[in-house]
């Protein structure tokens, strides 16, 4: 176990938060707000989505293509690992 004391726990307290880990998470949020907001002001989004309408005519270089032969696996183990 460690040997720090935990901080003291009010029957106020904000799910069990200390004031720190609270202003951290609130600080954060508040920040992505004040981006959103600066970028709408600048019509960032607005010209990301015009600018995907107007390259429809752009092709993906990584779409699926159809297989070179006709597939013969009947099925497949994935193993999912971190390492």
């Amino acid at each position: 176990m460690s040997d720090q004391p935990k901080p003291k726990q009010f029957p106020g307290d904000f799910c069990h938060r200390t004031r720190r880990e609270f202003l951290w998470e609130a600080g954060g949020g508040f920040t992505g707000l004040a981006l959103t907001g600066l970028l709408t002001l600048d019509k960032f989004f607005m010209s990301e989505a015009n600018a995907r309408e107007a390259s429809t005519k752009f092709i993906n270089p990584l779409t699926p293509k159809p297989p070179h032969f006709a597939p013969k696996a009947k099925s497949v183990i994935f193993l999912f690992m971190y390492g």
